[in-house]
């Protein structure tokens, strides 16, 4: 058995297990979509062979991270082939068509995080078909990930494909890049004490015998500070509130916002930059 067959064989081994002894928390998958080349006379080394188009196509994948330094990928392409004479048993001239491949892959990456620039090796199954065959392939390669601080990740691979059925001779060459974007979702809030004490602060002026608790000329139902003496410009506050915005605690002179970080990481979710822009602006 080839080297190639060996690594896949053993990547496979590896994420089985893996996918049922995952516990916490596990970074949700994304899609990816992408333009691909294969070089179909990547094992053709003789003087006369003809020189074939280029085969492109187009792929769509899922990305899912599994444990860490681990992720799978579940990739489907359609590729507009060239195949070269010789490249399917008892196919003497070559043939032109369409070929659909679907792989399943394990991805080792150096680093467990979405660092800016993340290699990683890459190992699975296959299946594809060529021309009037249907085979199956390992795949086995290297690539690497392009983390953006826009949430954009570009993702370069190249993948030797080695055959696995009799009736598919040559091994060939695959390369692709996709592009994928990470859709970032806000954090569920974790009520503390501090933000019950802070509600029900501002709740009871509302529930009191006056429409204007502070006194500022704004009634407490349109008050957005009904503690704290404001203007009507700035919705009974002292300070322009931002909108959409949690307020922990607002003073005379000072006035204290929640800022969300992304779940175990150390990037902030994409809405609380437009807070830290307002208190800036301010």
């Amino acid at each position: 058995m080839s080297v190639t067959r060996i690594l896949a064989a053993l990547c496979l081994c590896f994420c089985i297990p893996a996918l049922y002894a995952q516990e916490g928390h596990v970074d949700k998958g994304l899609f990816s979509f992408g333009a691909s080349m294969s070089d179909f006379n990547f094992q053709n080394h003789s003087k006369y062979a003809t020189v074939r188009k280029p085969s492109l196509g187009v792929q769509l994948t899922y990305w899912k991270p599994v444990v860490p330094h681990f992720d799978f990928s579940g990739n489907l392409g359609l590729v507009l082939s060239h195949l070269p004479a010789g490249f399917v048993k008892s196919d003497s001239t070559g043939q032109d068509g369409l070929t659909l491949h679907s792989d399943a892959l394990i991805h080792l990456k150096a680093f467990a995080r979405d660092a800016r620039v993340n290699p990683f090796i890459t190992a699975g199954v296959g299946w594809g078909s060529f021309g009037y065959q249907e085979a199956f392939y390992a795949p086995i390669g290297a690539g690497v990930a392009l983390h953006f601080n826009s949430g954009s990740i570009i993702i370069l691979q190249g993948q030797i494909r080695e055959s696995l059925s009799p009736d598919f001779t040559r091994n060939f060459m695959f390369y692709s890049a996709s592009f994928a974007h990470e859709i970032g979702t806000r954090p569920k809030k974790h009520k503390s004490d501090k933000d019950e004490a802070v509600k029900d602060a501002l709740s009871s002026a509302a529930k009191g015998p006056s429409p204007d608790s502070d006194g500022d000329g704004t009634p407490d139902k349109d008050d957005k500070c009904p503690q704290i003496k404001g203007s009507r410009a700035n919705k009974g506050c002292p300070f322009p509130p931002i909108e959409g915005a949690d307020i922990i605690a607002m003073s005379p002179d000072s006035v204290t916002y929640t800022i969300y970080f992304d779940y175990d990481r150390s990037e902030l979710v994409g809405y609380d930059f437009g807070v830290l822009n307002g208190i800036m602006q301010f």
